[in-house]
């Protein structure tokens, strides 16, 4: 079996490293590697992401990506976040990117997203996505897309 190791570093509440490996048994090489970084207070939060997963067999060529989000909350019931997905194995370009706005109060919250993929592989095309998702935190949620 490989060797996997995680460590997680919280030098104060604003800022939290993580790091992930698996090294391959016989020669130690790495087959994933994970750095992620969230700095900032809740009302303000930033964070970056880096992942390595090496080709595991001729169906998965392996990926290396860079991700970063940035969380903001606007007030007691409002918030809102920016996501970005760079690609930086194949092409090197934007993969993902996704803005949300959120309510939130005592009964429910209610989000709303919008999401722009730009992957496209054969018959897989790049998309749009709005969602709408409604929770009751009683009873559950309910979401639609357009």
């Amino acid at each position: 079996s490989d060797f996997v190791a995680r460590l997680n570093i919280f030098p104060n509440k604003y800022l939290d490293i993580l790091y992930r490996t698996r090294l391959d048994k016989d020669n130690f090489s790495p087959k994933r590697n994970e750095f992620q970084t969230t700095l900032g207070p809740d009302a303000l939060k930033v964070s970056t992401n880096y992942i390595f997963f090496s080709s595991q067999n001729d169906q998965f060529s392996g990926r290396e990506e860079l991700s970063g989000s940035l969380f903001a909350k606007l007030n007691r019931n409002w918030s809102s976040g920016l996501l970005g997905r760079y690609d930086m194995k194949d092409n090197g370009d934007l993969r993902n990117f996704s803005v949300n706005l959120d309510y939130e109060c005592e009964c429910f919250l209610f989000s709303t997203s919008f999401k722009r993929e730009f992957y496209q592989d054969r018959d897989i095309k790049p998309s749009d996505t709005v969602l709408f998702k409604l929770t009751f935190k009683t009873l559950g949620d309910v979401q639609t897309n357009l």
